[in-house]
Order: C-alpha cells, then sequence, then structure tokens
C-alpha cells in the first residue's frame, strides 16, 4: 500500500486533513491529547516505524525494567510492539508495519492497536502498578 495514501486517509479519518510525511520521512500525530506518536519511514521505502517516549521510570527498579522486558517476548503484551531504551535514556514503545503487506483497513487497525497498548502501558507506568495483565485489557480498548 502507498503510504502516502494511506496517511492521507488516516489523516481524514482523525480530522487532519493534509497529513503527510515531512521531507525527512516523518510526522507526529497527537492522540486524546496526550499521547504523541512518531512516525518514520525507513530508509528501504516499505517500512513505517512507530514510536513514542513514555514516562520515564527511575532506571534503578528492576522490578519496574523486568515487567517492560517480559512484556516483549513475543509481543504476547505489547500487541506485536516492543520497548526500548533510547541513547539519551528515554523508555520508547515502538513498532514497525511494513507497507507493502498491508491495506487501508489493517493500516489504520495496526494503528489503532498500537495507541491502545501504549494508551495502557503508559496508564499503567504513571500509576506504578507494572502488575496488571495488560493483553485483555488492552485489547478491549
Amino acid at each position: 500500500m502507498n503510504l502516502s495514501d494511506a496517511l492521507l486517509e488516516v489523516g481524514l479519518l482523525l480530522g487532519q486533513p493534509g497529513l503527510a510525511l515531512s521531507e525527512h520521512g516523518t510526522c507526529r500525530l497527537a492522540f486524546d491529547g496526550r499521547l504523541e506518536v512518531d512516525f518514520e519511514l525507513l530508509p528501504d521505502g516499505q517500512t513505517l516505524h512507530l514510536s513514542s517516549v513514555v514516562s520515564l521510570l527511575d532506571l534503578e527498579d528492576a522490578t519496574s525494567l523486568g515487567a517492560l522486558l517480559r512484556a516483549n517476548v513475543l509481543g504476547s503484551q505489547t500487541g506485536g510492539a516492543y520497548f526500548s531504551l533510547s541513547p539519551a535514556g528515554e523508555i520508547l514503545f515502538e513498532r514497525q508495519l511494513h507497507m507493502e503487506t498491508i491495506d487501508l483497513t489493517g493500516f489504520t487497525q495496526e494503528i489503532e492497536r498500537f495507541v491502545n497498548y501504549l494508551e495502557g502501558w503508559e496508564d499503567q507506568l504513571v500509576s506504578g502498578d507494572l502488575t496488571s495483565s495488560t493483553n485483555q485489557d488492552m485489547l478491549a480498548a
């Protein structure tokens, strides 16, 4: 699927007509006024990288970091996304979409799924409760 067309359609759905990547191959969308998701087209021209900075954790807290690492296993609690640590020490929630294997419906569903999981994890990180089950709660969002 053509990424430019897909972004235009998503922009219309979100009330942001004319949504497009910048000359650098990036754009940022805000969801619910609090969740910012960066979209970046990778050099292969077919892979869209989604990322968002999530609440910063005390990096000394092994329990919190362990919970995030366990969530990464096979994407079981992240909807196929994953957590990573940026060079600046920010915890990122990331996902890649391969545009050549996805249609518009799938594209919008994957963005919605990413944002739902992001919101669920953000809520857990802010509350400090990383022990609750995330799979079903976030999918129902």
